[in-house]
């Protein structure tokens, strides 16, 4: 007998042991499923979400065209799956990290990019490109100071100027209007006082999407800002709140046309653009000299 009760205690405890076993599988197995959707609909986006990432740099790009941001360690990678990025000012010549006031930091979700993006020290090209979007309207005086400033630049000298338009343009006209792509376009004012924009990219990938690696044909800036955008969906709405847009606003924005750019050249380049009748206001923001 005592035999027997050992061999039905122990039967008893492989049963027991077994339904643990398959509740532990079943826990498991939920918390999985929850892991999964909590990821796919972006409640807890992190640094390793290669998506997550990019849509913060371009936020963080878009909102601030002063500043030009990129993937620590080079200009590839928007899609990376680190967050790891650097920041410096939009200088006419190409500097190299804190020559400038440039610096690295990691975006670990989207409120350490809004919090980036608010803390951005401002600058004569944050003041140029303020101005343009709060008064668009440029008296005599500061157009011919302007031009003077241009003129007593040596030919050595690169300059950053902010150009407003008096009507919105198709890029294809702004670029025959300079005779080259600006370095950056802007668009309608953004809720931070600066236009909204969009620069180019190095790489056909650098913005975190294909922009034009499979065509081999490099797209208007236009063209890449309205891929962008097609990208975005509704689980990228709490990053556009951080940065206070809208989506179906942003959609917008590409067939509203082009209000202004900015542009980085010889003094000899950038005068005869003053004598536009389509150029309604044309300010310097930053020279640097050349080697």
């Amino acid at each position: 007998m005592a035999v027997l009760r050992g061999a039905f205690r122990a039967g008893r405890l492989c049963e027991m042991n077994e339904r643990v076993r398959i509740r532990e599988k079943r826990t498991l197995l939920v918390g999985l499923v929850v892991m999964t959707v909590v990821g796919v609909n972006g409640c807890s986006a992190h640094s390793d979400d290669g998506h997550a990432v990019a849509v913060w740099r371009n936020l963080l790009s878009v909102t601030n065209p002063d500043y030009r941001v990129v993937q620590s360690g080079g200009a590839r990678g928007f899609g990376s799956r680190d967050g790891w990025t650097t920041i410096e000012p939009r200088r006419p010549a190409p500097s190299s990290g804190s020559e400038y006031g440039g610096w690295s930091t990691r975006l670990d979700d989207v409120e350490d990019a809004a919090d980036v993006s608010r803390n951005l020290s401002g600058w004569s090209l944050t003041a140029a490109l303020v101005k343009l979007g709060a008064d668009p309207l440029q008296d005599e005086d500061a157009r011919q100071e302007a031009r003077r400033v241009l003129r007593s630049l040596g030919p050595s000298v690169r300059s950053e100027v902010v150009v407003g338009l008096r009507e919105p343009l198709s890029e294809p006209e702004v670029v025959k209007l300079i005779g080259r792509t600006p370095d950056v376009l802007l668009f309608s004012t953004g809720p931070n006082g600066k236009p909204l924009s969009w620069d180019g990219s190095k790489y056909c990938d650098s913005r975190g999407f294909d922009a034009w690696c499979s065509s081999g044909a490099e797209p208007s800036l236009t063209k890449e800002f309205e891929t962008w955008i097609s990208l975005l969906g509704p689980g990228d709405e709490k990053s556009l709140t951080a940065f206070g847009l809208n989506l179906d606003e942003l959609k917008t924005l590409p067939g509203q046309g082009v209000h202004g750019f900015v542009l980085s050249g010889w003094p000899a380049d950038l005068l005869p653009i003053f004598d536009d009748p389509q150029v309604m206001s044309f300010s310097v923001a930053d020279i640097a000299v050349d080697g």
